[in-house]
């Protein structure tokens, strides 16, 4: 069994949108996702939270970043791994513009979290993503991602029902479910 560290998702899932929202217009943008080595093209993570580099070249770990259609900035980071039987996120980190009351887009954790659980179809988990959230953010990720919390500890899931609506909500496009 892989054994997993234990560090706590502190993002806060600004809105579930139909992808990626620009504040400033209120306009609807398609978004890419890429693996992070093929994100260097893209704006660096200097002075962010996580130092991503470190975080991408961690064993069994696969960090994958979101970038708007016309854009060439990294809008928000993931890193996650297969377990077992799931997939495991371990960071969730959203860009500095992103962060706070200037916001330029909504929508980005929840899109990054969609991206997850597709993934975990992929790899025959059945939509199934864990994460460890901070204690006073787990009520926000029932009602913002519809996970649920594993007894009383930080642990949440997402389930097969809830991942299948995140994928839907967010990849219109998306019409074939592995099995």
């Amino acid at each position: 069994m892989t054994e997993i560290d234990v560090t706590e998702i502190d993002v806060e899932i600004d809105a579930l949108t139909e992808s990626v929202v620009d504040q400033r217009s209120a306009r609807v943008l398609s978004t890419r996702i890429f693996a992070f080595h093929e994100l260097k093209q893209h704006s660096p993570t200097a002075h962010w939270r996580f130092d991503w580099g470190n975080e991408a070249s961690a064993t069994g770990r696969d960090v994958f970043g979101l970038v708007v259609d016309d854009g060439d900035v990294i809008e928000g980071l993931i890193s996650f791994e297969r377990a077992e039987d799931h997939v495991f996120v371990h960071l969730v980190e959203i860009a500095p513009h992103n962060v706070g009351e200037n916001t330029v887009f909504r929508g980005v954790p929840g899109n990054l979290f969609a991206y997850v659980c597709l993934r975990s179809f992929e790899y025959g988990f059945s939509g199934f993503v864990a994460f460890d959230a901070k204690t006073e953010l787990i009520l926000h990720y029932q009602h913002s991602l519809g996970a649920r919390q594993i007894g009383s500890s930080s642990r949440m899931i997402i389930d097969a029902e809830r991942a299948r609506q995140l994928i839907t909500q967010y990849f219109k496009e998306f019409d074939e479910w592995p099995s």
